[in-house]
């Protein structure tokens, strides 16, 4: 890889295999540390939870001349790279963590030759190896910003991956932090920008918080959302300057509404988790339950979640709601057995019949559909059951009344918790309808359905400057059968964002959906080489479309890539390294 930056009067490249690393040992903090050529400095930073051991010696060394850092501080070093000219140096400091439980050196050999920087080569790599990534100052995320350095608030008052310099004011202003965990490559993430940061009501309700943006695929936003048990993005936290959550918001929502939840918050609502269950339990009381059952629901918690729903004495309607919702969410980490299979369907049925009228229920007797077809191992295409018929049946039935009135079908989707489809609630109705027809396989409906669905999204004027709202459309298109138009649209949003990776790796996803993988191989091959943040799965992608067209000896060389990346090793992606290696064994015979 070749990561260029501009200086003042020359450019610096440093030239490495993938990456390379300390020459002292590859310890636990080793992945933890970032290198970047910032102007005529090389500056050093650190990941969330560690911090470099600012009493400790620091100092670049050019023979035996000794050079003190230009900045140390406990998050970045600094090192002026004019004294050490074409000579050899090395760069030293150590790194601890926060709880200090260790403390380790590092050392990094390095020279300047023709206006490079270069790893000496008894440091340099594989992938699989690698202890330090250095950063690229141009991010692969679609408008992405720099990782490092200060940098003003974007167009809605953000700062951008910028945690602890974020901390770091909240703390010397006595606010309170907004962050925004999210992805360039996610709808709901892009329309919460899009469609509500930007808004009047948002930014007066917000004035009084520093507000922070944090892309979940960065490796240096990785442990905070982690540390705060983000699974699901969009997610929304309030916390101190201590790092303490105060409050949490799942999934889009409009301006209008985003803003009056958070206007309605009073100092005694924003109390850490400790406090809360402090009040639960000495006092039972029941709006700190509330607030528990919701957070930890919110934070896809939910046998947690589901412990304190059981405290509410008298739960309203929306909490009864958010609780079945917890139900659900549980059984997805039930092993497959009898018992648990069984345990399933009481639990869909229970929960169909008590909130029939919402969209939630839509949604579970199709889900429960499926269950029941697994569960009765019928042949593939093979008509289904009776109880199945009559399941789908209902749901036609329901659907069809939501659909007739837009007061009934707005009442369908208040407090869902299956996701915002603000703007977008025929369109999702007639979605589900389509999976429902589908599954009665009744052919000639699902094709007037798929055109009435097509003419509700041609019907909206999209352009790709609302991008969450235009991913939102394509994804409806796509349902609809709409190849052309959705081909069009990608091609629109790579000419916008042509250093982004993600609609390259989008329409080569779609292009080898509809089997047409000569056209994917350019896409894909384009999104590895912008996008160094999901890697993995845009390698893994590739791999697949080489294997479809025959280009064995690639595939495997692409699985090798994958599997040597960090994030092939962990949990979320273990079905996938597993169905690589599965994929290489197979290529290689």
């Amino acid at each position: 890889s070749i990561y260029i930056w501009q200086m003042k009067k020359i450019i610096i490249s440093f030239l490495v295999a993938f990456n390379f690393h300390s020459s002292a040992f590859c310890g636990i903090s080793s992945d933890k540390i970032h290198l970047q050529a910032k102007g005529k400095n090389l500056v050093c930073e650190v990941d969330f939870g560690f911090h470099f051991n600012t009493k400790a010696p620091t100092s670049l060394e050019v023979g035996e001349k000794k050079y003190q850092p230009n900045t140390k501080e406990e998050k970045k070093l600094s090192f002026n790279l004019s004294a050490a000219g074409s000579d050899r140096f090395r760069i030293h400091f150590y790194v601890c963590d926060d709880a200090l439980t260790i403390c380790e050196p590092h050392d990094y050999d390095m020279q300047i030759s023709d206006g490079r920087i270069i790893p000496l080569a008894s440091h340099i790599t594989d992938s699989s190896q690698s202890d330090v990534k250095l950063s690229n100052t141009k991010q692969s995320g679609a408008n992405e910003k720099s990782n490092t350095g200060s940098q003003q608030p974007n167009e809605n008052g953000f700062f951008e991956n910028q945690f602890e310099t974020s901390l770091a004011q909240a703390k010397k202003e006595g606010k309170i932090l907004l962050v925004d965990f999210r992805a360039p490559w996610c709808p709901a993430c892009l329309r919460l920008e899009t469609e509500t940061f930007n808004q009047k009501v948002f930014q007066t309700a917000t004035k009084k918080y520093v507000k922070l943006s944090l892309n979940i695929d960065l490796d240096q936003n990785k442990p905070i959302a982690d540390h705060f048990s983000v699974k699901a993005i969009p997610t929304l936290i309030l916390m101190s300057p201590e790092q303490i959550e105060l409050y949490r918001s799942l999934d889009f929502k409009t301006a209008r509404i985003l803003a009056k939840e958070l206007s309605n918050l009073k100092a005694k609502d924003l109390i850490s988790d400790e406090e809360l269950m402090k009040l639960a339990e000495t006092k039972q009381d029941q709006k700190a339950i509330w607030i528990l059952a919701k957070r930890n629901s919110d934070a896809m918690k939910y046998q947690d979640a589901l412990i304190w729903f059981k405290k509410l004495k008298t739960p309203n309607p929306q909490q009864r709601l958010m609780a079945a919702a917890a139900e659900i969410g549980v059984l997805a980490d039930l092993e497959a057995n009898e018992a648990n299979e069984k345990l399933k369907i009481s639990t869909y049925e229970k929960n169909i019949r008590d909130f029939s009228d919402s969209f939630d229920a839509v949604v579970w007797r199709n889900e429960l559909s499926g269950i029941l077809n697994d569960q009765s191992s019928q042949a593939k295409n093979s008509a289904p059951s009776d109880e199945v018929k009559t399941l789908l049946k209902q749901n036609i039935e329901k659907i069809n009344i939501f659909l007739a009135k837009k007061s009934t079908m707005l009442k369908a989707f208040e407090n869902s918790y299956q996701g915002d489809f603000s703007g977008f609630e025929k369109a999702e109705l007639l979605n589900q309808k389509i999976e429902s027809e589908k599954n009665l396989s009744a052919a000639k409906e699902v094709e007037n359905l798929k055109l009435e669905l097509a003419q509700d999204i041609h019907s909206r004027t999209l352009t790709i400057e609302r991008t969450g709202e235009l991913l939102m459309a394509i994804s409806y298109l796509k349902a609809s059968d709409q190849k052309t138009e959705v081909l069009e649209w990608y091609q629109k949003l790579i000419a916008k964002s042509p250093e982004s990776f993600v609609y390259y790796a989008k329409l080569a996803n779609y292009q080898h959906e509809l089997k047409d993988d000569e056209k994917a191989l350019a896409p894909a091959e384009k999104a590895v080489a912008l996008g160094s943040e999901l890697a993995f799965r845009n390698l893994k992608l590739l791999a697949q479309i080489q294997k479809a067209l025959n280009k064995n000896q690639d595939a495997m060389k692409s699985i090798d890539r994958a599997l040597a990346l960090p994030d092939a090793k962990v949990e979320k992606n273990k079905k996938y390294a597993e169905a690589l290696a599965a994929m290489k064994k197979t290529l290689s015979k």
